[in-house]
């Protein structure tokens, strides 16, 4: 878990553990909301995503931007970016498979941010280093915390969009996690926040799968 993001995390875990008495993981929650981008050609530029943290992470989080002294706007993006440059080195939570082997992942150049009824969102794309066509290759992708101290999903009954000219035929698939009891006991031990294990965020991670027929 990256410094910056755990550290603003603190005091409203604090508060969380006080008012749960609940020391299993995950600590803090995002909503996800993804879509495919497509280029003129039809091949995978970029994963758009728009995060929408959790109640406990907002309220902290607004705390300390409303301090800024250029003012709230000017804080939260601030902020934002912050956390997004220090997500750059785990690839922005993102994992992108090209016929079952990882693809490689840009920078993400820019980004939205603003608060909607008191939680904070941010919207950003992440984009692919090789556009993929996806009439000839499999492609699927995960977004998760691989220490799963922040649990990510869609909300249920969420759909995967596209946005290109040449989207008629492709869809996405869904496909929820599944953890063993193991891993569900595993979550719940108080050593995970002394001795972080980044292999358990994956067996609680979604896999979003996209075909599109030739």
């Amino acid at each position: 878990m990256f410094n910056f993001l755990k550290f603003s995390l603190l005091s409203c875990c604090f508060y969380f553990f006080l008012i749960t008495n609940s020391f299993s993981h995950p600590h803090m929650w995002i909503d996800l909301i993804t879509k495919v981008k497509l280029d003129d050609n039809g091949l995978v530029t970029a994963i758009k995503q728009k995060w929408v943290f959790g109640e406990f992470f907002s309220a902290s989080l607004i705390d300390d931007i409303i301090k800024n002294k250029n003012g709230i706007n000017i804080g939260l993006k601030e902020e934002i970016s912050k956390i997004l440059v220090n997500l750059e080195e785990y690839d922005y939570f993102t994992i992108i498979n090209v016929n079952s082997e990882k693809s490689n992942i840009g920078k993400v150049k820019k980004f939205n941010t603003g608060i909607e009824d008191t939680r904070i969102w941010i919207e950003f794309d992440v984009p692919l280093i090789k556009p993929v066509d996806i009439k000839l290759n499999t492609l699927t992708y995960s977004i998760f915390d691989p220490t799963y101290y922040i649990e990510m999903l869609h909300l249920e009954g969420a759909k995967i969009n596209f946005i290109g000219n040449k989207s008629n035929n492709c869809s996405a698939n869904i496909i929820l996690p599944n953890p063993t009891e193991e891993a569900i006991i595993l979550s719940k031990s108080a050593s995970l926040d002394m001795t972080p294990d980044k292999s358990i965020g994956k067996l609680f991670a979604e896999v979003i799968s996209i075909s599109c027929q030739k």
